[in-house]
């Protein structure tokens, strides 16, 4: 993508699931549902200009490694990843939102029962 002559983008991997929709670097929005036995997951993103710079959930990450893992909770987390052009001008905000799914209960107890 050129964004004010500086060419830059991100291809993200994400350890726990797949994105929807499939990445492109002109969306800036992605979820991802995961089972609630993930209870952290890590992004791989990779950078199409070496030199531009990115942090994943405000921590700076390295080109083409997993991130550090980010824990997940219960329900509906934002995962942020936050890209500088070489320039360290132009940026871009991409937002992940990661869903992990409740347990399942095992509780086969009657809340009531009226006769």
């Amino acid at each position: 993508m050129l964004h004010r002559g500086i060419e830059y983008q991100v291809s993200q991997v994400l350890s726990g699931g797949a994105l929807t929709p499939a990445f492109n670097s002109n969306t800036l929005a992605y979820a991802v549902s995961v089972p609630t036995t993930t209870s952290a997951i890590t992004v791989t993103p990779t950078l199409a200009q070496a030199k531009a710079t990115f942090l994943v959930n405000g921590k700076p990450a390295t080109n083409g490694v997993p991130s550090s893992a980010f824990s997940l909770e219960i329900g509906t987390n934002i995962l942020p990843i936050f890209v500088t052009a070489e320039d360290g001008v132009a940026t871009r905000n991409y937002l992940v939102t990661v869903v992990r799914a409740a347990p399942i209960s095992a509780n086969a107890d009657l809340a009531y029962l009226h006769v």
